[in-house]
């Protein structure tokens, strides 16, 4: 008697572990399929992509704070040169020998050269700016991360 019991109690040890496989095959095949289900929704609507390519995601949020007030600081300071140097204008006589002509040429030349890096060096300012806040945003909603392992784990 005491054998059989120990072999019914082997036995359904060896059906919950068949059945724990199972459904952990189960949940990995489908969450597979999901998740190839995602990434072609991402790849014919690119601007979900940013839901995928996030530069700031090993950063920590103490980091993150510190850096969007270093880039914010940033950003001021170069707009307001920025605004200066918009709002400056060379004139450049008509008049003069051959050579005072190029060198005015020259001159108005080398400020729209700084003008066009500053203006560039902002642009760039700002899109990293727009990735930090934006993962900050990412990390205020981090329940979305469990919903989605979720979803892609149970959604037929």
């Amino acid at each position: 008697m005491r054998a059989s019991r120990l072999h019914s109690g082997n036995a359904l040890g060896w059906v919950l572990v068949l059945l724990a496989l199972s459904v952990a095959a189960a949940a990995a095949w489908n969450y597979r399929r999901n998740l190839v289900a995602d990434q072609a929704v991402f790849a014919r609507h690119p601007q979900n992509a940013e839901e995928i390519f996030r530069p700031f995601e090993r950063e920590r949020d103490r980091d993150l704070d510190v850096l969007i007030e270093a880039y914010t600081e940033e950003i001021e300071m170069l707009d307001a040169k920025w605004k200066r140097l918009a709002g400056a204008r060379h004139s450049v006589s008509g008049v003069g020998h051959h050579d005072q002509r190029v060198a005015e040429f020259e001159a108005v030349q080398k400020e729209t050269g700084k003008k066009r890096r500053l203006s560039a060096k902002l642009g760039e300012l700002k899109a990293t700016l727009r990735d930090l806040e934006a993962e900050k945003a990412y990390r205020a909603h981090g329940d979305q991360q469990l919903e989605t392992l979720v979803r892609r784990l149970v959604s037929m």
